[in-house]
């Protein structure tokens, strides 16, 4: 087995974790929160860049990850609804439906959040 198939091999596997996990991840949590969390993702292939090619990052890319961590840390604290309440009070049976499995319980619409800034369901 050549080094290039076993790298081709981990990056398809490593793909099809990502696509699988990412229904879950947004029944959880929010499609926000997941993007930026992308971006600070970026940070460890700085370091695979440090330490295996031994280059090492210009003073743009501490600024912009400063900002990254600042406006993931600026969005977890300010409250916003992080994932849409369970319709059936079941979390198994919402993710399953979200991913195509079984129909949800409902097809109301999600509300983002009612007067108050707090997320409700529909």
């Amino acid at each position: 087995v050549s080094t290039q198939s076993t790298w081709v091999a981990g990056f398809g596997g490593s793909l099809f974790l990502l696509y699988s996990l990412v229904p879950y991840f947004i029944v959880v949590s929010s499609a926000t929160f997941m993007n930026i969390s992308f971006l600070a993702s970026d940070f460890y292939a700085v370091l695979a860049n440090i330490f295996l090619l031994g280059t090492t990052p210009t003073l743009n890319y501490y600024l912009a990850f400063t900002g990254v961590i600042s406006g993931l840390l600026v969005y977890n604290a300010s409250g916003a609804c992080t994932g849409a309440p369970s319709p059936t009070g079941d979390a198994d049976a919402d993710l399953a439906a979200a991913v195509g499995g079984v129909p949800a319980a409902t097809d109301a619409a999600l509300t983002v959040g009612d007067a108050d800034g707090r997320c409700v369901g529909p």
